[in-house]
């Protein structure tokens, strides 16, 4: 598998911008869709070497979870990868609202494009949700792709796992929990402003006290670089033994290449992360990001190692779309001409390296 994220390799294919509402993606998806089922037909190219056949394959995709419940269009509690119906425990106010999913001993049966459509039918027939579908799949519009999405680390285990394990320990509403360890803070804090991250980290680490200015990469440096160094003897032995699990196996998936006994290795540890959860944080906490945890090795296998399906690299791109944006009128207008802009400027700085650009600019 061959990933390029340099910013001169993405295409912005479409936009949506609005205040009120996310688009109705049956239709948003539609002209994309159409390009990308006239490219799997057969075509000609010129090659320096002659003529030779092509075609075009979607390999993968990513979304973070949103928009994954959008484009598959299941519900928020579900699952996108097994079958497994969540269970509901109650809230502060007694109200069983709090979806989570306990790990079960008989495995819930996996997700294929096939079930997944036939639960679509099901559920625009019965009018109501068939295994967490919602009715028909706005993604059926592309042919030949595999309606099982994988999981994207930054969003499932940077963003939500990991958070949820420093709140856990040093959020406020947490104290005097028998997990808590809001009292050791400082001490994490100390060790963190101490850290110095090597040169391929640029954000420095931040202390827990500014944790609601972090990034989803910060929460990543934590989950794989930071914290089996500062979160030794800040937390319980345990809760770090846990952790490890976590880090050590998420580390593995994201290898460049990863063997079969890797995989096995990797795999084993994430389920005894899954396994041992509830009985240090309870099963209130059994969240639908952490069951996620035991689909790693099957998404790997699927679509190869996570930051081939990661959306760091797309949300990176996120501060280069706003300086295209000097006003609040016209949004889409002002990105669209300055993409135009940088498309028509790439191509003639290589027609000038050819010699062969008569733009005049």
């Amino acid at each position: 598998m061959l990933v390029s994220f340099k910013q001169d390799n993405m295409l912005m294919l479409g936009a949506w911008f609005g205040v009120e509402k996310k688009p109705d993606f049956r239709v948003f998806l539609k002209p994309l869709a159409a390009q990308m089922n006239k490219l799997r037909i057969p075509f000609q190219v010129e090659t320096p070497s002659g003529a030779v056949q092509a075609s075009f394959r979607l390999l993968t995709k990513t979304a973070d979870n949103p928009a994954k419940e959008d484009i598959i269009n299941y519900l928020s509690t579900t699952c996108g990868i097994c079958q497994q119906a969540p269970v509901f425990v109650a809230n502060v106010n007694g109200v069983a609202t709090i979806p989570t999913f306990p790990k079960l001993e008989q495995p819930a049966v996996m997700r294929t494009t096939l079930n997944i459509l036939q639960d679509s039918v099901a559920a625009h027939q019965v009018r109501a949700p068939s295994h967490g579908i919602k009715g028909p799949v706005p993604m059926i519009q592309f042919q030949g792709v595999d309606l099982v999405l994988p999981l994207d680390y930054q969003h499932n285990f940077c963003l939500r796992v990991m958070a949820k394990l420093l709140e856990l320990w040093f959020g406020e509403a947490n104290g005097g929990k028998p997990f808590s360890r809001r009292d050791q803070v400082r001490v994490f804090d100390r060790k963190m402003t101490d850290t110095r991250p090597p040169e391929f980290i640029s954000r420095q680490p931040q202390p827990y006290s500014k944790i609601k200015y972090w990034k989803a990469v910060e929460y990543r440096n934590v989950l794989l670089y930071y914290g089996p160094l500062v979160l030794k003897g800040v937390v319980t032995d345990a809760q770090y033994r846990h952790f490890m699990l976590l880090s050590a196996g998420l580390a593995i998936f994201l290898g460049q290449s990863i063997s079969p006994a890797q995989r096995q290795l990797a795999q084993g540890m994430l389920n005894k992360f899954v396994g041992e959860f509830a009985a240090l944080y309870g099963q209130r906490f059994m969240s639908k990001t952490v069951h996620s945890l035991l689909h790693v090795e099957y998404c790997v296998l699927k679509t190869g190692p996570l930051w081939a399906t990661s959306c760091f690299p797309f949300e990176s791109i996120y501060h280069h779309l706003l300086k295209m944006i000097h006003g609040t009128q016209y949004v889409l207008e002002q990105v669209c001409s300055s993409v135009f802009s940088e498309k028509r400027r790439a191509v003639c700085e290589q027609q000038v390296h050819c010699g062969g650009c008569k733009c005049g600019s």
